[in-house]
């Protein structure tokens, strides 16, 4: 009786999401229209996890595939039901999949921050440190008013702990403590728990000459200058090297790969993801005349080099993967 209760659930549910999604096309307010059916969504996904909760795994698992499939493929509604997905997924491997697809694919959806957070869980579970402490500290870059900043902090402070940073660690723990809510007592606690060692921190670090320090600041500067710059000559060199050999002829060879940062459901939102990359000295282009519009950087003749490339633009925050230069 439960199965066909679960059945009935999952056929009214997609039958009003559709419907639900012609009225979003016709409705004037269509941010309010969007919030609604995002709120339905979230509804929908929890009494999925109730009953996967409730050892009904498989009746979860179905309505999720529903909700995921009344959803165009490239819009934000389907970067949500990608989250709400990998939150039921069966294995790990299933949930880090579905989480690196939103924040490489749709990086403006509501749960994009959340799938950080879980990516990072994950790989701090595994034992990779460095992986879970990128996402920790894209997460508090992109996200400055989330809730969530705080105990986010006391993660990425713990990690890096882990790894005897203790001055970062401790001046993370600094920002996150000013985003603590009054009554959120165990995390104040929490983080006091560190006072010692922070103590210890800062008297090391007051020990170092103003003269080292702005030493120490000025070459760090400049390294990451000189390497933002390197990685912006390596493209221009490679524009103009292309430009040289196709100038009189046709290419016999063509470029086969490219690194893609992001995907959108409208053109505007994708050129304002290029002129953000170009703030940061990389040098993006959208492709494609149609949803999903993607953000791609640079063209490789060999995936060795587009691999090469993607780690550079990784020590510059941006995660991306490899495809082709051209392809849809």
């Amino acid at each position: 009786m439960k199965g066909i209760r679960n059945v009935l659930y999952v056929i009214t549910l997609t039958t009003w999401l559709v419907a639900l999604g012609g009225a979003k096309a016709r409705a004037q307010g269509r941010d309010t229209t969007a919030s609604h059916r995002m709120a339905a969504m979230d509804s929908a996904f929890a009494r999925a996890r109730q009953l996967v909760v409730s050892g009904q795994t498989a009746a979860g698992r179905q309505i999720a595939d529903s909700i995921l499939s009344t959803a165009p493929e490239g819009s934000d509604a389907y970067g949500n039901a990608l989250y709400g997905r990998a939150m039921m997924a069966p294995t790990a491997a299933d949930a880090e999949h579905d989480y690196r697809r939103i924040i490489v694919e749709y990086p403006l959806s509501a749960h994009s921050g959340d799938a950080l957070l879980q990516l990072a869980q994950l790989e701090r579970a595994r034992g990779d440190r460095s992986s879970a402490i990128d996402h920790l500290q894209r997460f508090l870059r992109e996200n400055p008013q989330n809730a969530k900043r705080a105990r986010t902090g006391l993660w990425l402070a713990q990690l890096l702990f882990d790894q005897s940073n203790d001055v970062q660690a401790c001046g993370v723990l600094n920002q996150a403590r000013a985003a603590i809510a009054p009554s959120d007592v165990e995390l104040q606690n929490q983080m006091n728990f560190y006072s010692s060692r922070c103590a210890a921190a800062a008297a090391n670090a007051a020990a170092d000459s103003t003269a080292r320090a702005d030493s120490i600041k000025a070459d760090s500067t400049a390294r990451a200058e000189a390497h933002a710059d390197s990685i912006r000559k390596a493209a221009a060199h490679e524009h103009e090297a292309r430009a040289r050999a196709n100038k009189g002829k046709q290419s016999t060879t063509p470029d086969e790969y490219s690194v893609q940062m992001a995907a959108f459901a409208t053109k505007s939102e994708a050129d304002q993801f290029v002129a953000r990359l170009q703030t940061r000295g990389v040098e993006g282009r959208v492709d494609g005349t149609q949803k999903p519009f993607r953000v791609r950087v640079g063209h490789y003749r060999t995936r060795a080099e587009a691999v090469k490339a993607a780690a550079q633009f990784k020590t510059l925050g941006l995660d991306g993967f490899i495809t082709s230069a051209d392809g849809r």
